[in-house]
Parts: structure tokens; C-alpha cells; sequence
């Protein structure tokens, strides 16, 4: 039987070996054993060298020394194949390399082999010890990643990528989006720093970051060369987007001995926009050798997903954002504003008590009025347009007979904006009506009372209007105490034939004339609609049917 045969059992014991050390001892065994060697040594290395050393007698390689110290050995490692020679000092010497399908893990020797020497069987069992040794070390070592990878994946990286998954789906504005998955990426991987940058025009520019950037003196917007960037190796395919110990990988190693970047662990992968355009990256540094393993770079990949759609998500908003301010320049840009009005009638008499100023916007092709004060709040100039539009409106008054009043909305920031009070201190006493608009809840109103309070002082009467369209409104009112309460359209439509809406609408006149405010019915467009609010009491109503908003010189009613 030939001597491989006789190892058979030995080979397939090794996958049972606990650790690597364990293998390489037994490994070293099998070697001496099958062979008829005196000694036997083997080595395993790692990026900075030996990491485990088995040695038999008097072997090819002693403990602490270095693997390339010995010739034989450095053919090994630089041939990958098995070496035999009869003229070494230890009077013959066999040497294989520790190596499966992947990388060269290590070198398994023999040497003394007696007086006949190692023959072409001894170089086959070694050569088949030495594979196997290289399968059961890749195993365990499979294993180990594995374990750490699911300590990674297990409860804190599932809590991690839920929280970065549920950032996607919040109504969150995009780049603190961003900035909570860096957050992620950095804590999750025990990195020091994390990075979204943005590459183009030959540079990587720094937009986002997570950790101590101060460690490495960078900063955000600050602009690199692409070719001193770990990153832009990465997209050219020069070196994995994984290394745990940059200096013993030769790109990293000279690339901080060139720049000084002190980066010592790199895990970096491209980012792209959801419809595949390169944006740039998403890295995470360490100025340590960290323990990375490759599901750590899988994970940063579905975090740079996560990144890209926020991306995206920004440059829409900021697109909409343009899109809207460019509108509102418009709107106020000479001719577009412009306002008309509409009449209050006293119902008891006909004739026109106030009217309310409303502003039309022509260069406006994107819905209502309202749509247009929300697309200027929605990108902070609310309050500009809001202004403006009472500026229009206050234009008005020298035109209007002396005891009709005008009335002008603001929303409660406007309201509280210094600059209002300014404008309307310039007025006559008693000629204006503030109508509360309320593009949003009112959520702190003491402010709002106040600045009320200063209108009041200016002879500045305050309108609600939508009153009785819910339980919020009515506690609306109470909390402002207006001097008029607008009647919301809802109740007023069908009033005529829905006995609710009519018991609603009388309840409204009752509250009215507690708070000693004059009701106002808004949206009258029939006359048993007017006859019936008139039945309830309401003395003052506004709507088509009435008189249609138009500019104030074709308002037939204030013809006198």
C-alpha cells in the first residue's frame, strides 16, 4: 500500500482539529510520520507575517523565524509548488505549500529523511497534507467570519439596519437622513469616521460626515485629488473596497506613507444614485487595524443604497425648491400680484359693510391662490408674499367709501412679523380687519396673542374664519376672541334644506353674540341659502351670489 494510502484516515482527521494551531501540529505530524523524517516544521502567515509556527526535531523553519529566511522555503513561496532537494545541510529537505483554491496560507517542511532520501510518494503525501491543511484552516477560518458576522448581524446590526431602513421610510428631511445612516455605518463597523463624498471634475469633495474627522483633518466641502483617495482605487478596481490593515496592503501602505493620511482599516464602496449614475462614495476609516470581514462591505452596500435614494430624494426637493422660489419671484415681480375684492353685505340692509382683499397671481400656473402662499411657505417666504399681497391690498383703502372696512389675511406668522405692524400704523383707525388665515395649526399662541394685542392698539380688528368646522376651530376662537367670526362654508352650503346645518348655523349666532362678535356667513350662492341664514339671524354675508370677486373699480355694489 502506497504511503498516501496510509494517511487517508490522518487527512480526514485534520478537518476535526479545533483551531489552526491545532492543525498545523498535527499537520507536522502526519508529515514526519508518513515520510520517515527526522524533522518537520510548518508556518501559516497572515498580512504581517508568521502567525503559526509547528515545528518536529530540528525543523526547515525554528520558531520567530521569518519564512523567507530559508531558500528552499522561498521557492515555495514564490513558485507555489512542492520543492524537493537532497543537498541541504539536514540531508534532504521537502517543502509544500499550504494552499487550496484561494490564497497561499503557509509551508509545510520535512527534512533528515534517513538514508533514502524523500521520493516522489513523500512528495505526494506532503503535497496532499499541505492541501488538506490549507482546507481545514480555510474552514475554520470560514467559521470564525461567520461567527463574527452573525455577532455583526445578530440583534445589534438587525436594531442598526431597521433604524437605517425605517430613515427611508419617515417623512424626514433627506441629508439628516443621511446623516443618521453614516451614523449607522460608523457605529456599526467600529469605525472612527464615516463619509458620503461626491466625486467629479477630477476631485472627491466631502458632503457628509460621521465621527472624528478632526483625527484625520478633513472636513465637509473640503475638495481632494481623486488619485490620493482610497475611493477612487476602489471604482477603478485597483483595490478591495475591504482592508482591514492598510499597512499591510501595498497601495494603502504607500499611499499613507506618500500623503499621510493615518488611516489604518478602510471599507468603502461606490455610491450611486437609484438610477445608476455614480455619485461619488460611502467609506468608513479607522486610524487602527480594524476586523473587518466581507459582510461588513455588504452591509455598507445596502447602507450606500439606503444613501442613494436620500440623495435623490434631496436633489428633488431642491429642484422643487427652485422651482418654487422662481415662482414666487415671479409672483412678485411687477404685475404679479394683483387683487380684487370682495363685498361683505349687511343682509338686514344690502349695502356693503367691508370687503375682503384677495389676491390673484397671472404668471401662477400651478393651481389656486392658497396653492401659491403654501409653495411660498413651503420654501421660507411665506411671510415676503403674504406682506406683499397686503401691500397691494392696503393700496386700496383711499378708494374705498369711508365706512366700509377692508379686509386683509395673514397667517399667524405674518401676524407676528414686526414688519406688519409697521404697515398698518400708517392706516386710519378702524378701517382694517386682520383675517386669521391658518396655512398651519396654531401651536403656541401666547406670541400670536400678543402681537394681536399690538394690532388691537392700532385700531386693527381680528376676523377667524372656518368657525364651526370643528371642535379646533371653535377652541380657535375662544382663544383669540375675535371681533368677527366668519361662518365656514360648509355649514353655510345647503343650509336651505339640511336641518343639521341650520341647527348648526343657529347655534353659531348664539355663540357670536356671547363673545360679542359679528358672524359672518362666507360662501352664500343661492337666495334660499340668503333667506334662510337671514331667518337665523346672520347678519352678514359674502359669497357668488352675493357679489363675485373682481377689482375694486367694477364692484357695482360700492357705486354710490
Amino acid at each position: 500500500m502506497s504511503a498516501l494510502a496510509d494517511t487517508i484516515d490522518d487527512l480526514v482527521r485534520l478537518n476535526a482539529r479545533p483551531d489552526e494551531q491545532a492543525v498545523l501540529d498535527e499537520t507536522v505530524d502526519i508529515a514526519v510520520r508518513s515520510t520517515g523524517a527526522r524533522s518537520g516544521s510548518a508556518v501559516l502567515l497572515g498580512p504581517t507575517g508568521t502567525t503559526h509556527v509547528s515545528s518536529r526535531g530540528r525543523g526547515a523553519l525554528e520558531p520567530g523565524s521569518a519564512p523567507g529566511d530559508d531558500p528552499l522555503v522561498r521557492d515555495v513561496l514564490q513558485t507555489r509548488c512542492a520543492v524537493r532537494r537532497a543537498d541541504s545541510p539536514r540531508g534532504g529537505t521537502l517543502a509544500a505549500p499550504i494552499v487550496a483554491d484561494g490564497p497561499l496560507l503557509g509551508v509545510l517542511c520535512v527534512a533528515d529523511p534517513g538514508d533514502g532520501g524523500f521520493g516522489d510518494d513523500h512528495e505526494v503525501v506532503v503535497t496532499a497534507l499541505a492541501r488538506q491543511a490549507a482546507w481545514a484552516v480555510s474552514g475554520l477560518r470560514a467559521q470564525r467570519a461567520a461567527a463574527e458576522l452573525g455577532e455583526r448581524l445578530d440583534e445589534p446590526a438587525t436594531a442598526a439596519a431597521t433604524t437605517a431602513l425605517q430613515v427611508t421610510l419617515q417623512d424626514e428631511e433627506p441629508m439628516r437622513a443621511v446623516d443618521r445612516i453614516l451614523d449607522v455605518a460608523r457605529n456599526h463597523l467600529g469605525m472612527s469616521l464615516a463619509i458620503v463624498s461626491r466625486i467629479g471634475d477630477g476631485v472627491q469633495r466631502y458632503d457628509r460626515m460621521s465621527g472624528a474627522a478632526q483625527d484625520f483633518g478633513v472636513a465637509v466641502g473640503q475638495a481632494v485629488p481623486l488619485e490620493a483617495t482610497y475611493c477612487h482605487a476602489v471604482l477603478e478596481g485597483r483595490i478591495s473596497g475591504l482592508i482591514p490593515d492598510a499597512a499591510a496592503d501595498p497601495f494603502a501602505a504607500a499611499q499613507n506613507r506618500r500623503l499621510g493620511l493615518g488611516i489604518g482599516a478602510y471599507c468603502g464602496v461606490p455610491l450611486r444614485l437609484p438610477d445608476g449614475e455614480l455619485y461619488g462614495s460611502l467609506c468608513t476609516i479607522s486610524p487602527d487595524a480594524e476586523p473587518l470581514v466581507p459582510g461588513d462591505l455588504a452591509f455598507l452596500r445596502a447602507l450606500a443604497d439606503l444613501i442613494g435614494h436620500q440623495l435623490e430624494r434631496h436633489e428633488r426637493r431642491e429642484r422643487e425648491r427652485r422651482e418654487r422660489n422662481a415662482a414666487v419671484d415671479a409672483c412678485l415681480a411687477p404685475g404679479g400680484l394683483q387683487v380684487v375684492v370682495q363685498p361683505i353685505v349687511d343682509l338686514t340692509t344690502g349695502s356693503v359693510a367691508g370687503v375682503e382683499a384677495l389676491s390673484r397671481f397671472p404668471s401662477w400656473d400651478g393651481g389656486s391662490p392658497a396653492d401659491v402662499f403654501d409653495a411660498a411657505h413651503q420654501v421660507g417666504r411665506g411671510n415676503d408674499l403674504e406682506l406683499a399681497a397686503i401691500d397691494a391690498a392696503l393700496r386700496l383703502l383711499p378708494d374705498l367709501p369711508r365706512d366700509v372696512y377692508l379686509s386683509i389675511n395673514a397667517g399667524p406668522a405674518t401676524v407676528r412679523d414686526e414688519r406688519l405692524l409697521g404697515r398698518v400704523a400708517r392706516e386710519p383707525r378702524g378701517r382694517i380687519v386682520m383675517e386669521i388665515t391658518e396655512h398651519v395649526q396654531v401651536s403656541d399662541y401666547p406670541p400670536l396673542l400678543a402681537a394681536l394685542d399690538r394690532l388691537a392698539k392700532l385700531g386693527v380688528a381680528v376676523a377667524v374664519d372656518d368657525a364651526g368646522s370643528g371642535f379646533a376651530s371653535l377652541q380657535h376662537v375662544l382663544t383669540v376672541s375675535p371681533q368677527l367670526i366668519k361662518l365656514d362654508v360648509t355649514l353655510v352650503r345647503g343650509v336651505d334644506t339640511d336641518p343639521s346645518r341650520r341647527a348648526l348655523a343657529r347655534a353659531m349666532v348664539l355663540f357670536a353674540e356671547e363673545l360679542g362678535a359679528r358672524l359672518v356667513a362666507e360662501g352664500v350662492e343661492t337666495a334660499a341659502e340668503l333667506l334662510v341664514l337671514r331667518e337665523l339671524g346672520v347678519r352678514y354675508g359674502q359669497g357668488f351670489h352675493l357679489a363675485r370677486p373682481a377689482p375694486l373699480g367694477e364692484q357695482v355694489l360700492l357705486r354710490r
